[in-house]
């Protein structure tokens, strides 16, 4: 997606120095090569990115908290409005300025008795997301894919209610198949509507008994 921007891609690439405080082992050329092999699954590398590539304009999330009183916080997405050394500018959807995003420093053990300091922007690409990632988000619209790589129950609730209005709702595909509730669920709606049933029956007969005695 970055191709598509008319803005100068720029690649950020992490610092990673070897934690000498908590470390025993030593950071030899195995372990430089199962650093290597974990480049790109920055989810087992403290979620920080080994080459983070950005552009003026592309879409972006935040992959942890950073300030929650101002909405700084872990899947918060936006767009990059500025690139520069030591931060970037980012314009999230959910606040009304534009916010500086600075480096953070996170710890990660690559192996045993052996762990990682990694320094690097918390931010990742954004131009799609899991069901997951997407948990509670209020879009004003989204494009979804609800085929038959839905593989849980509540799954396609979870997708379908992010968007505010039907307007903003755009389905890719729909396998019904993929629409499921857990038992466990289907189980204490119908509790909770045996209970109205009753309530309501119980309320209806007082009220019948009052009309007959006035």
């Amino acid at each position: 997606m970055l191709e598509s921007l008319e803005t100068e891609k720029i690649e950020l690439a992490c610092v990673d120095v070897v934690d000498e405080c908590g470390s025993t082992a030593k950071f030899d050329k195995k372990q430089e090569k199962i650093l290597e092999q974990l480049k790109d699954q920055p989810s087992k590398m403290a979620g920080l990115e080994t080459v983070l590539s950005l552009a003026v304009g592309c879409r972006v999330m935040l992959s942890r908290n950073i300030d929650v009183t101002v909405g700084l916080v872990n899947d918060a997405i936006g767009t990059v409005m500025g690139i520069y050394a030591t931060r970037k500018s980012i314009k999230f959807d959910h606040i009304d300025v534009p916010c500086d995003i600075e480096r953070v420093t996170s710890r990660f053990m690559l192996s045993k008795n052996l762990y990682i300091q990694r320094k690097q922007f918390p931010l990742i690409l954004s131009y799609a997301i899991t069901i997951h990632k997407c948990h509670g988000l209020s879009l004003d619209t989204a494009v979804i894919d609800l085929s038959t790589n839905v593989f849980g129950d509540g799954m396609a609730y979870v997708a379908l209610s992010r968007v505010s209005t039907l307007n903003g709702l755009h389905l890719l595909s729909l396998d019904p198949l993929s629409v499921t509730v857990s038992n466990p669920c289907i189980n204490e709606i119908n509790r909770l509507r045996s209970n109205f049933r009753m309530t309501y029956l119980k309320s209806r007969k007082v009220k019948e008994r009052r009309e007959r005695f006035k």
